[in-house]
């Protein structure tokens, strides 16, 4: 955590009582997945989590509907930084 939070200077950010803000505005990251596999959840809980120990506000979202169509729909456009999919699936027998 310590050398994140050392990026995070060197990149002309402040750190102050644990949080990594830009000219006084937090960063906020707009984090987007889907919930077609229960895997999913758990996986953005850590990610949510590790940014949150380093002082980052990570918003998560998620859709039911293809992630892709999703991503690429212009409406959506501005509503997510960063996205997680998965592109193999392993056969589980539940689909």
């Amino acid at each position: 955590m310590d050398k994140a939070l050392e990026y995070f200077e060197a990149a002309g950010l402040t750190v102050e009582d644990g949080k990594v803000t830009d000219n006084g505005e937090t960063i906020v990251l707009k984090y987007h997945t889907y919930d077609s596999f229960a895997e999913m959840s758990t996986i953005v809980q850590l990610i949510q989590y590790s940014l949150t120990s380093v002082g980052i506000d990570a918003q998560v979202t998620s859709t039911a509907d293809d992630i892709d169509d999703w991503l690429g729909d212009e409406g959506n456009s501005g509503e997510w930084d960063i996205s997680m999919a998965s592109m193999f699936a392993v056969p589980r027998g539940d689909n």
